[in-house]
């Protein structure tokens, strides 16, 4: 009976030592057969290259994985027995199975991922250690802990049992596994520190008659050592005796220092000098830590070591491996990403998952413009959608207050399209013919919602593997261009009909949407870009790095709590309870917290794959500018076995160079001595270097934008308004003049407007820009809806008592019933073009209005008719476009107002005007449904001018004296509270010449283009709907140019208040 093996060492050691014990095994027959059971899968192929180098060639030398060797040792007699292997994924498909299916503890939560997960993993492990079910509900009274929990897990693990009978796995091979079909000279584990239950035991059996080496990595810290107590049991269990390692004469440097020393305590005092063999890297976020990596690599590349004998690795790849395949592509440098890119990352998949998801939905608005504003569509399917354009779908469905729902889809699509096809019918001379085509684009919207509402219901709600696939493929066909290479990958998943017979449409689009999430793109679309150990700078996880030996290496991420991860609690099954079961089974189950951590051991080899230079970094913020974050423990361990003295977190960064390197946040170029990655960081560079700033303007002077924003930084530092602050220039003022914002008359409103912030009105009236809001985003009808809804409402109302008739006591109960039915006619129009956001809100507000109407009808009868006519929505002014005005009172000629020698036009529709055609006296009646702002008698310099517009305009339209007339803002909701701000007749005579005087002057800045952001207070900007695109030192560059002329003239009027 041969006696099994040990040997303890260095990596590069253990590969000596390894090529050693194949060289003698196969002394007298170079065939013979040997298997090195691997703990990696990247271990083989450097393992078969490295062995090579030290052989000179090798042959018939087996590398396995431990899910490999158990296929060898077990799956014949599984497959004799009848059993069939179980297809991918379905282990995890059954779990969830079993866990929907369940009704006991665990009922509440059972249906949810995380759950399901859990199970999983906690049902594999009992696998492996040989647990049964039945073993299970056997110990479970006798447990620690909550009784009814572990009878649930018992029952849960014999469900599972239960529905894959007949059906094997890795896991079962080696419960079954036969040790002689492993019929080798030599057996070799390498890089192995955890054996399951069931591994041990067929590993053991083998052992008694074949040689067994097994290679362990030095751990000479106790941190490191507990990583390996579980290979290390086996080992004495079987009687295994140590052997001496290889000779290692590898020079002492500082590299090789720490390698030796880490997590070793007492500290050695007096270690070797700093030799650029070791550096650490404090980044201001993970962007710039990724570039420091890429300086490195490019760094150890000029120094003669090629791409391939370098690595990256990190312990969440996830989070770096986007930042470094972006990063290395600009700065040129070759990468293999190990298992590639996640499919979900990538357009394609990213895509296909849009998909999946937007099914989850009532064909939500949102969720529509969200897949077609990344979508690819195929040729023939943009074909069946003339003027297919997601951001204008965009902004058709805002425009019809789509929410969601096929339905409403329909109906306000429908009356949309109607709509324009009567703008489009009245454009007789063919001079809009974008009309025509916003016809088209709402058509073609309708449809494509409508095909892919049909597409959708027509999946099958239960069927088959298959049957769920074909349906699924053709809807993805139709949508996503170039998605035959994901359906290939996804026909595999048919092979799960074996596990269960039919599922929900639900179901099976989770099982895909984790499919495609665990996907690479190296598996389905082929586009690896390096090769392993071959070709490009090699960007692992941590765990693939082990017993890898690599001349360069960068450890990425070393953040406290990230890297160490925090060791957590099985959810379901904690420690004692663990123990409490293993230990009348014999059967070990491994420990989460109280079992070994091979953190610290993971990174002593992590680590020890470094050969001539290792730089380890942490980014001091998660992201720029975002929560800041400590070294982890690991890195100043590195930093103290190199400086011979305990290092803080605080003292990190005063060690200094060479060791210490740390990137400024500030720095935008790249490092004091490093060389720039790229054509823009070696401007940047050179601009932050003060020899050499000149040249680095003289570069950037090519580029017209550096121009325009050195001009824009010099304007905004004047203490004069320049067009970078709103005040056009000389052509800009040519051009103005002659635009309609100004030519055509303006409504008051505008001008207000103006008097509160010339941006505001530069960007609404001169530019047009409006904003469309989403639907989704409504909470409740806004306040322009709501007033429009007030207005109309009122109008509708008093148009049909006429001039005979008017709110009065006596006739209350009949008046309110016709007016409160208007209201509810409104209140449903607008409800019907999604206007009015959530409906319990919609509810509560709609309830509010009818009480508002109301009490605005009892104010009325309490003020009497005092003025026998009347005049609704009085408009003076050219019509507007579809606008329907039956009030014979209007005129299409503008109110004209000479001042200063500017000709003003006025425009507008009054809401109430009344009079009494024997003595002229007239008022005017302008609703308001907001709160208070406004004072009696002010134009509040300018921001209040709409009264005394109107009474002229009001006058103009009647034939009537202005003098003759009064004002009044009408708040006719309880917001306002019911009351009248008045505009007196005295008001007007005392004031002519001031409101002269402010339009003169608002109308003479308008022309001569001043529009500078000048609101009077920054809280009114909150209201504002061009906040966003205003600069957010606005009130400081107010201030600072306060003395310019021009806002010296507009100030004026704000200060002299009537």
């Amino acid at each position: 009976m041969p006696t099994p093996t040990t040997i303890t060492a260095h990596p590069a050691a253990l590969e000596v030592a390894l090529a050693d014990a194949i060289k003698a095994a196969k002394r007298d027959d170079p065939l013979a057969p040997v298997t090195v059971l691997v703990g990696s899968t990247l271990l083989r192929p450097y393992l078969q290259r490295r062995l090579a180098t030290l052989l000179g060639g090798h042959a018939n030398v087996a590398f396995v994985t431990a899910g490999e060797l158990a296929l060898k040792l077990g799956e014949p007699a599984l497959i004799a027995a009848g059993r069939t292997p179980m297809p991918p994924l379905a282990a995890r498909i059954l779990a969830g199975e079993v866990a929907r299916d369940t009704t006991g503890y665990f009922a509440p939560v059972a249906h949810t991922t995380g759950f399901t997960s859990a199970l999983h993993r906690l049902i594999r492990e009992l696998t492996q250690a040989g647990i049964s079910g039945g073993a299970f509900a056997t110990v479970a009274p006798n447990l620690p802990g909550t009784t009814a929990k572990h009878q649930s897990l018992a029952e849960l693990v014999m469900a599972y049992e239960s529905k894959r009978e007949g059906w094997y796995g890795v896991d079962d091979c080696l419960l079954a596994a036969d040790p002689k079909q492993l019929d080798v000279r030599l057996l070799v584990l390498h890089g192995v520190w955890d054996l399951t239950g069931g591994m041990q035991r067929a590993l053991a059996v083998i052992a008694e008659t074949t040689p067994t080496l097994v290679l362990l990595p030095t751990a000479a810290s106790d941190a490191a050592a507990t990583g390996l107590t579980n290979i290390r049991g086996w080992c004495e269990s079987i009687g295994a005796q140590p052997a001496a390692a290889p000779t290692d004469d590898k020079p002492t440097s500082a590299l090789r220092h720490v390698q030796d020393t880490l997590f070793v305590t007492p500290l050695d005092p007096t270690p070797p000098d700093p030799d650029g063999t070791v550096r650490i890297v404090s980044a201001p976020d993970p962007t710039r830590e990724v570039r420091a990596a890429a300086r490195a690599c490019l760094e150890w590349a000029a120094a003669g070591i090629p791409f391939h004998r370098m690595a990256i690795a990190s312990r969440h790849a996830d989070t770096y491996r986007p930042l470094v395949d972006a990063i290395f592509r600009e700065a040129g440098i070759p990468a293999y990403l190990h298992e590639g890119t996640p499919l979900g990352e990538l357009p394609l998949g990213r895509r296909v998952l849009a998909i999946l998801d937007l099914l989850e939905t009532d064909v939500e608005r949102r969720a529509i413009i969200d897949v077609l504003s990344d979508a690819d569509l195929p040729k023939e399917t943009r074909e069946r959608y003339p003027g297919y354009s997601a951001t204008r779908w965009d902004t058709i469905s805002r425009a019809a207050g789509i929410v969601g729902g096929r339905p409403q889809w329909r109906e306000r699509l429908a009356q949309q399209a109607h709509d324009a096809q009567v703008r489009a019918d009245e454009d007789t001379e063919g001079r809009k013919p974008w009309l025509k085509d916003d016809v088209e684009r709402i058509q073609s919207l309708a449809r494509f919602v409508e095909d892919f509402a049909t597409a959708s219901d027509e999946l099958p709600k239960q069927a088959s593997f298959a049957e769920h696939l074909d349906a699924t493929e053709a809807l993805l066909t139709t949508y996503v261009a170039r998605v035959e290479p994901v359906i290939t990958a996804l026909r595999s998943l048919a092979r799960l009909d074996g596990i269960t017979p039919t599922l929900s449409f639900e179901r099976f689009r989770d099982i895909v949407r984790s499919a495609i999430e665990g996907m690479r793109s190296d598996d389905v679309l082929d586009r690896r870009v390096g090769a392993f150990g071959r070709r490009g700078v090699n960007v692992l996880d941590v765990n693939s790095l082990r017993h890898l030996q690599f001349d360069g290496v960068v450890l990425l991420g070393l953040v406290e709590r990230s890297w160490p991860s925090p060791v957590r609690q099985d959810p379901l099954l904690l420690d004692r309870e663990r123990a409490a079961l293993s230990d009348p089974l014999g059967l070990p189950l491994p420990l989460r917290t109280l079992g070994g951590d091979p953190e610290a051991l993971q990174f002593v080899l992590a680590v020890q794959s470094a050969t001539t230079h290792l730089q380890v970094s942490y980014p001091r913020a998660d992201r720029a500018g975002g929560r800041s974050q400590l070294p982890s423990s690991f890195l100043r361990a590195v930093a103290s076995a190199a400086t011979g003295a305990q290092v803080s977190a605080e003292g990190l960064d005063h060690l200094g160079a060479p060791l210490v390197r740390r990137e400024r946040a500030a720095q935008a170029g790249a490092p004091d001595g490093q060389q720039p990655m790229s054509s823009a960081e070696r401007r940047r560079t050179l601009l932050e270097n003060p020899d050499t700033a000149d040249v680095g303007r003289a570069l950037l002077q090519q580029d017209a934008r550096f121009t325009r924003a050195a001009e824009l930084d010099r304007a905004r530092a004047s203490r004069e308004l320049t067009t970078f602050d709103g005040c056009l220039g000389e052509e800009g003022v040519a051009a103005l003049a002659e635009h309609w914002s100004l030519t055509r008359p303006m409504p008051p409103t505008a001008l207000e407007k103006y008097a509160g912030c010339g941006m505001q009105f530069f960007l609404s009236r001169v530019l047009g820009v409006r904003t469309d809001d989403e639907p989704e985003a409504l909470l409740t009808v806004d306040a322009l809806t709501k007033g429009s809804l007030v207005h109309t409402t009122l109008e509708r109302f008093l148009v049909e008592l006429g001039d005979h008739d008017y709110p009065r006591t006596a006739k209350r109960a009949e008046h309110l019933q016709r007016l409160l039915a208007i209201c509810t006619e409104e209140c449903d129009a607008i409800e019907g073009r999604g206007l009015t956001g959530y409906p319990m809100l919609w509810e509560q507000e709609r309830r509010r209005i009818a009480e508002d109407v109301e009490r605005w009808y009892d104010a009325e009868v309490q003020r009497g008719r005092d003025l026998p006519r009347r005049s609704y929505e009085l408009r003076v002014g050219p019509k507007r476009r579809d606008e329907d005005d039956k009030n014979p009172a209007s005129t299409d000629e503008p109110l004209t107002i000479a001042v200063d020698g500017h000709e003003l036009r006025f425009q507008g529709r009054i809401d109430r005007v009344e009079w009494d055609p024997t003595s002229g006296r007239f008022r005017v009646i302008d609703y308001k449904t907001g709160r208070v702002w406004k004072r009696n008698g002010d134009i509040e310099g300018g921001e209040a001018l709409q009264l005394p517009l109107y009474v002229r305009a009001a006058a103009h339209a009647l034939d009537l004296d202005p003098a003759d007339g009064d004002g009044e803002y009408f708040y006719v909701t309880r917001d306002g509270g019911f009351v009248r701000i008045t505009f007196t007749q005295d008001d007007l005579a005392e004031q002519q010449e001031w409101v002269d005087d402010v339009l003169g002057t608002l109308i003479g800045s308008v022309s001569a283009g001043v529009f500078p952001a000048r609101p009077r207070e920054l809280r009114n900007c909150d209201r504002c709907t061009f906040d966003s695109l205003c600069d957010a030192g606005r009130m400081h560059q107010k201030k600072r140019k306060a003395d310019d002329p021009r806002a010296v003239a507009l100030d004026r009027l704000r200060e002299k208040r009537s």
